[in-house]
């Protein structure tokens, strides 16, 4: 299993079966987050948002997405995708849509 969620304002944790954190510095309102592709073909725009929650939104559903549980501002959680076994690589890279 793989799972993708924030910590802090400024990392992406992928936890499981690959084990790696993406730094991603300036949210602000210029922001406009970066995207994850995996292996499996699936896609995710992750950015951290006003509230102080990492959104990770699906671009590309790929054969391996299980699912996404929404992060709660009361709660002060991310979101957090799940994959089922199989996942071999996640790249990370930036959104330079204007």
């Amino acid at each position: 299993m793989l799972k993708v969620t924030g910590a802090s304002d400024d990392l992406i944790e992928i936890e499981g079966d690959i084990r790696e954190e993406f730094n991603h510095y300036g949210a602000d309102e210029d922001d406009k987050g970066v995207y994850l592709g995996f292996s499996d073909g699936t896609v995710l725009k992750a950015v951290y948002d006003s509230d102080g929650i990492w959104r990770f939104n699906l671009a590309c559903k790929g054969s391996l997405y299980q699912g996404k549980e929404d992060g709660c501002v009361v709660d002060d959680t991310n979101d957090v995708i799940t994959f089922v076994d199989g996942i071999r690589w996640v790249v990370c890279g930036p959104n330079f849509a204007r």
